[in-house]
């Protein structure tokens, strides 16, 4: 007998609780829903901190304030 299901949440941005038990369930993920949503939510800080980097150098590098010699410091 299944365990009805949580109302969906945003455990992870843009995730439902069911898509992330899809994904866990597809991919043979073995470990409570809790800790999987630790590691996405880990993952997605790590994406987004990634992409303001990212768009921070390229702002930087427009203005004039960011140049080759400081990135490799």
């Amino acid at each position: 007998m299944r365990k009805p299901l949580p109302v969906p949440t945003q455990l992870v941005a843009g995730m439902s609780h069911r898509e992330m038990l899809d994904i866990m369930a597809e991919n043979g993920v073995f470990c409570s829903p809790d800790r999987f949503a630790r590691i996405l939510q880990d993952a997605q800080r790590r994406a987004l901190a990634d992409q303001a980097m990212t768009k921070l150098t390229e702002e930087n590098e427009k203005l004039g304030l960011y140049n080759e010699s400081e990135k490799a410091a």
